[in-house]
């Protein structure tokens, strides 16, 4: 065999640690001849998983290397063995210890394969550390800096051709759609116009042609192998395709240059087809001015050039080859394997975004891990006088102390297998609703050898490090003591089981204050009024129709059933993307540099939206000059200085006109941004048709909106948003971390209140005897109650106390994200406090009312 794929280096490696000189060559011959043969006739990842799984299967005794530390195989048998016949004979305290520390472990694996899963973004291209995506910083005079995703045509070529820190630049656009024919029907395929250097950089393999036509010819186009299937068949790659020509529905025809690889799924660039830019231009001459901030651009660096060289050798492009005016844009480069985990600027720099939830997932995982093995710890403590006289005996028959903890050690590793057992077997079972909450498709990769050796070291790292404290303490117990059945309730051993139950509710109230935090945020950002109504109303594209066959359109379209109203944009108004510093108006000051958010409508759109007037009047199809006027809003007219805003001139994008109206101020943007800047025009070309429906008739409306769409547009599918579903999809990112926050508290009350059970047992099995003789002595139930349950309230209180001031300043700080946003008052912080008060309450009630009522014969019986 040619070049053979070796097997997994670390699956190998492993083997030979461990493995003894003499069986190696016979071991590892066999298992590599069988690894080839899987190679050839299961492929790479099964016979991958098969020769890790054989390895590990070759991890025995018998196999290891002789050494000074030899294993005593008996002994290690011993140790198994007496494990689980105390597995056996105390179910209730293996299934409850195995069953928290599950909990805590399939927490953690579910925000593993999250954060695995998200870490994944971007890494799919050959030389990914080269390639950077280009934004610019635009400035305004008060030092407000905007970093805008978006540069104009010309730089491209101008970043190209004179700053030798960029070896090549491509350009998109941001997005179009392609409807082809196919009889007896179309195929809809989601791409872009964007420049042929794009596939260099990238470098995204062909199966058929290449791209180099792009690059001659406007009228050409690439498509990805899914199009490929859709449009030609699944026999496609039996054919020579290329040359052949594909013609959309209206009529434009283009020569296929070649059929690419599907983009990788975990991709921020994804499209199936690409259309030379300079069609796009062609047909869109606009695209080409200095001043037009609509397009993608992506770089790769020299070899010579670092992210930060490379900056400080672009960051002045725009204003050192802008022809037409003086603009200070500086440009930034932000690597493109970064861009979908760090997407978030404030002034002008990085200051997080996804990678933001990351952490904070990964730090809940680690939190929960070390609340389930705080919880293993007092739960092995808590039965430490059941197993006293146990330790005793051993002593007396000569157990060193050492062998001890190796038995009490065993035992905590092999709970900790068993646990991490269960939790791989919750783990699948929950996988698909995890995945409907994360909107993902995870696989379970359990069976790569990374995984299974870093399973491997985390069983070992949970079972030593939880085991290690029982294991000490239990050696340590005197041995006549212990065969008296009597157990040492010694200062410090105490105070460290409180001092775990303490740091446990932390956590916990931690963890149900942010739970609520979130809860009442999200509750306030979707309840919120904006200013405007987005219920019951619905978005679609414009499609084919023109200014014209739009009027015939709305006016069908208002007497069918369902619909209450038909108004037109050129975007959401709840978030709203286009913005300029064009406008000019009397007074403004040259130095003045404002950012305007720019929204075109036509008349029906402030009485649809239900947005109120705070002064003057809306736009009237009948007053012809109204094409020319512009509707402002209350920042916009603070910004401009105007007390009385009606009839004062505005001009941008060489449009004068005078200012007819100012509204309320709405959100135009999310919640995250104060109140914006905004400038409404008609616009006798909208792109977004917005039809607000009568309530309770939005399946009426639905059909009825099908019915024309048919009519009018049969090629195009039928296609269409609710807009407060658009809104509230704005906020996926803070909804899955609000589930999963509310998912992990539940698993952190949970393991807490296990923890404070086994702190409660333990307690009440060292006060037996105490008991007895007080209610020997006519002590009450209530003061028996009183005995056992006052100090675990006062371990609540002081972890209330603790944990105040860090969920104030952990959720203060999230909160700070949002421009509009709930305050921390003290109701939350009563709510959390009350919460694990209660949760106290219920669980040290039924072991202390069951100490309470035994009988004190049975406790004294041995006195």
């Amino acid at each position: 065999m040619n070049n053979p794929t070796p097997p997994p280096k670390l699956a190998d490696r492993f083997l030979k640690w461990y493995c003894h000189e003499d069986l190696l060559d016979e071991i590892q011959g066999d298992l590599y001849e069988q690894y080839h043969n899987n190679l050839s006739t299961k492929g790479r990842r099964t016979a991958r998983q098969k020769f890790t799984l054989d390895v590990i299967r070759f991890f025995r005794p018998s196999s290891f290397k002789s050494t000074k530390l030899t294993v005593n195989t008996q002994i290690l048998s011993n140790y198994i063995k007496v494990a689980f016949r105390v597995f056996k004979k105390e179910k209730a305290y293996t299934f409850t210890n195995v069953f928290g520390l599950a909990l805590g472990i399939t927490c953690s694996l579910f925000i593993y394969l999250w954060v695995n899963d998200e870490l994944k973004y971007n890494q799919w291209p050959a030389g990914v550390d080269g390639i950077h995506y280009v934004l610019v910083n635009q400035i305004e005079s008060s030092g407000t800096i905007h970093t805008w995703r978006t540069t104009p045509q010309p730089l491209r070529e101008v970043l190209q051709d004179k700053y030798p820190a960029i070896e090549k630049a491509a350009i998109t656009n941001w997005g179009a759609t392609l409807i082809l024919k196919k009889d007896p029907d179309h195929v809809t395929l989601s791409g872009h116009y964007g420049s042929p250097e794009l596939f260099e950089i990238f470098s995204i393999p062909f199966i058929q042609g290449d791209h180099q036509l792009l690059y001659k010819q406007p009228e050409s186009i690439v498509i990805s192998e899914s199009a490929a299937t859709r449009y030609f068949g699944d026999d496609w790659r039996s054919k020579n395709l290329i040359g052949q020509s594909i013609t959309d529905k209206n009529s434009r025809t283009f020569t296929l240059s070649g059929i690419f690889e599907n983009i990788p799924k975990h991709s921020t660039l994804k499209f199936d087809f690409t259309i030379p830019f300079d069609y796009y231009v062609l047909i869109n001459p606009s695209q080409k001015h200095w001043g037009n901030y609509n397009h993608n651009m992506y770089v790769k660096l020299a070899p010579e050039y670092s992210t930060a060289s490379a900056n400080d050798n672009i960051r002045n492009a725009i204003s050192e080859n802008r022809p037409d005016q003086q603009e200070t844009a500086p440009l930034i480069l932000q690597p493109f394997s970064s861009l979908y985990l760090h997407n978030k600027y404030e002034q002008g720099q990085l200051s997080g975004g996804r990678i933001d939830y990351v952490r904070l997932l990964s730090i809940s995982a680690i939190l929960i891990l070390i609340l389930a093995g705080v919880n293993f710890m007092n739960l092995t403590t808590a039965k430490s006088a059941k197993r006293s006289k146990e330790t005793g005996i051993r002593k007396v028959m000569g157990a060193v102390k050492s062998s001890l903890r190796a038995q009490f050690l065993t035992e905590a590793i092999l709970m900790t297998l068993l646990a991490f057992i269960l939790s791989a077997f919750f783990t699948m079972t929950l996988l698909p609703y995890f995945n409907v909450l994360a909107g993902k498709e995870i696989d379970s990769d359990f069976f790569t050898p990374q995984f299974i050796l870093g399973s491997l070291g985390l069983i070992l790292s949970i079972g030593i490090i939880s085991g290690l404290y029982p294991a000490f303490y239990m050696a340590s117990l005197h041995p006549i003591l212990s065969l008296k059945g009597i157990m040492r309730a010694d200062r410090s051993n105490a105070l460290f089981r409180k001092g775990l139950v303490v740091f446990q509710f932390v956590i916990t109230i931690v963890m149900i204050f942010g739970s609520i935090t979130i809860y009442k945020q999200l509750q306030y950002v979707f309840s919120k009024n904006l200013g405007l109504d987005r219920e019951n109303v619905v978005k679609m594209g414009f499609g084919d129709l023109t200014p014209q066959t739009f009027e015939i359109y709305r006016e069908k379209l208002l007497k069918m059933p369902g619909i209450l109203g038909v108004a037109a944009s050129d975007g959401d108004p709840t978030n709203i993307g286009s913005s300029t510093s064009d406008p000019y108006w009397v007074g403004r000051d040259e130095k003045t540099e404002v950012y305007f958010s720019i929204l075109a409508v036509n008349s029906d759109f402030i009485p649809l939206m239900s947005i109120q007037l705070k002064e003057g009047r809306n736009f009237d199809r009948s007053i012809a000059s109204d094409s020319n006027n512009y509707i402002i809003n209350e920042v916009s007219a603070s910004i401009m200085g105007f007390d009385d805003p009606i009839g004062k001139d505005l001009e941008f994008w060489g449009q004068k006109g005078k200012i007819i109206g100012v509204t309320k101020n709405f959100h135009i943007q999310s919640l995250h941004a104060p109140y914006k800047p905004l400038i409404i025009r008609m616009d006798p070309q909208p792109s977004l048709m917005l039809i607000k429906t009568k309530p309770n008739m939005t399946q009426e409306a639905i059909a009825s909106m099908e019915t024309l769409h048919k009519e009018f547009q049969p090629d195009r599918t039928f296609d269409f948003t609710f807009m407060d579903k658009a809104y509230n999809d704005r906020y996926k990112s803070e909804l899955l971390v609000s589930q999963l926050t509310l998912y992990f508290t539940i698993v952190a009350i949970v393991i807490s209140c296990l923890g404070l059970l086994s702190l409660v047992s333990f307690n009440t099995e060292i006060k037996t005897k105490e008991i007895g003789i007080r209610k020997v002595m006519g002590a009450s139930m209530g003061s028996i109650l009183s005995l056992i349950g006052q100090e675990f309230l006062v371990l609540i209180i002081i972890a209330f106390v603790m944990a105040s001031p860090l969920a104030y300043f952990v959720m203060q700080d999230w909160l700070d994200q949002f421009a509009f946003r709930i305050d921390l008052d003290v109701s939350l912080f009563l709510l959390a406090g009350i919460s694990g008060f209660l949760l106290t309450l219920l669980t040290i009630g039924h072991h202390a009312i069951r100490a309470a009522l035994r009988n004190p014969a049975d406790a004294l019986r041995d006195e």
